[in-house]
């Protein structure tokens, strides 16, 4: 049984995008996402999200089934069924481990400008940690927005949304600027650690 891989996906969309004589951007708009993320995957840093496998095999003319397996057929042995389905399954925990990732940096954001708001005695426990509510939602959409190829423009939303609201509570609530600088210097470090990636 061979399992699929980032790398050999990516190859594959890469071969079939040019044989149908479409450039990135262009099998990025016919499928609904940036042309960063069509890259991304031809690239093998990550895979479409499985919501996308049926709109990028349309778009790419082949079936789903081929896509999940990396190779253009037209009748699949017991044998090759088996091994699409195990790569569907390999597909759902890489992206349930992505999804726990996001989860963990969540977590850690929240307590960290919880712990700043509280420290600089500028908010409540139930305050602070709201306050860190607010500002792990604008790391989370911008993780999902660099990871997640699905629906970018609501990661992108909340991304913003989160980061400008809290920004505002900190101002509203009187919080120094020394403190303010420390969280944005968090966002910024995680904005620097996914592009660096």
């Amino acid at each position: 049984m061979v399992d699929m891989n980032a790398k050999d996906m990516g190859l594959f969309i890469n071969e079939l995008r040019k044989e149908n004589n479409m450039t990135q951007k262009e099998l990025a708009d016919k499928i609904h996402v940036t042309d960063k993320a069509v890259s991304r995957w031809e690239r093998g840093i990550g895979y479409p999200d499985i919501q996308l496998l049926p709109s990028l095999a349309e778009a790419l003319h082949i079936s789903v089934a081929e896509l999940i397996s990396c190779k253009k057929s037209s009748n699949y042995s017991n044998e090759e069924v088996t091994n699409i389905i195990h790569n569907l399954d390999v597909y759902k925990k890489e992206c349930f481990r992505q999804d726990r990732k996001a989860d963990k940096i969540s977590l850690v954001c929240m307590i960290f400008v919880a712990a700043c708001v509280y420290v600089s005695g500028h908010g409540s426990i139930i305050g602070s940690l709201c306050i860190g509510a607010i500002f792990a939602m604008a790391v989370i959409g911008l993780y999902y927005l660099y990871y997640d190829n699905s629906t970018k423009r609501i990661y992108a939303f909340f991304s913003l949304l989160g980061l400008l609201l809290f920004i505002q509570f900190l101002i509203f609530m009187g919080m120094d600027y020394r403190w303010i600088s420390y969280i944005l210097t968090l966002y910024i470090f995680v904005i620097l650690n996914m592009i660096c990636r």
